[in-house]
């Protein structure tokens, strides 16, 4: 192998274990089991004690007769509630798409979508731009979106001129049994 083929590889096997580390973690996408909109009626749910709204921009918890104020920020990491029987995590969504001034990422999908990768989308983050205004898309990094790995997930869908004809073989495949050929 030459160096930059050494090179490639071992950038790549670092990126892989980070991304499975970050969905491995108590709050990553491998964990949830629930997802529920709130909105300004106290709901009951059976994943987490006390009744749940909210009022205006902040999210209302009301639990042993007493009411803690959660304000979580759009695009922030959540806001991590702790019970006896696990974690709640509190993320406002509003359906903005990444952040501005944050990283170019593209929604695809391609002929292996639904066959061997997941249906609805995966996500390619485009690095800087070269000094000749050129971009490199590293296929090898196609990752799966969170939807794939659990229902208790949303996902944006790729937009029409995002769907490729051709099959793109490389990157994250369908993690869930059963759902590819």
């Amino acid at each position: 192998m030459t160096a930059t083929l050494d090179q490639f590889v071992d950038d790549w096997q670092r990126w892989h274990a980070e991304r499975n580390d970050g969905l491995r973690q108590p709050l990553g996408w491998l964990s949830l089991t629930a997802l529920h909109w709130l909105d300004e009626t106290p709901t009951s749910f059976d994943e987490a004690p006390g009744r749940w709204h909210v009022d205006g921009e902040s999210v209302l918890h009301e639990f042993d007769g007493e009411t803690t104020t959660y304000e979580p920020v759009e695009g922030a990491p959540g806001l991590e509630a702790e019970f006896d029987r696990g974690f709640v995590e509190i993320i406002k969504r509003t359906g903005r798409f990444g952040e501005a001034g944050g990283p170019l990422r593209i929604l695809f999908t391609d002929a292996t979508s639904g066959v061997t990768t997941y249906p609805a989308a995966r996500i390619l983050q485009v690095e800087a731009t070269a000094e000749d205004g050129t971009v490199t898309l590293d296929f090898t990094r196609a990752a799966n979106l969170p939807c794939a790995f659990t229902d208790a997930a949303t996902c944006p869908i790729a937009p029409p001129q995002n769907r490729l004809p051709f099959a793109v073989e490389a990157g994250e495949r369908t993690p869930r049994v059963g759902e590819s050929s």
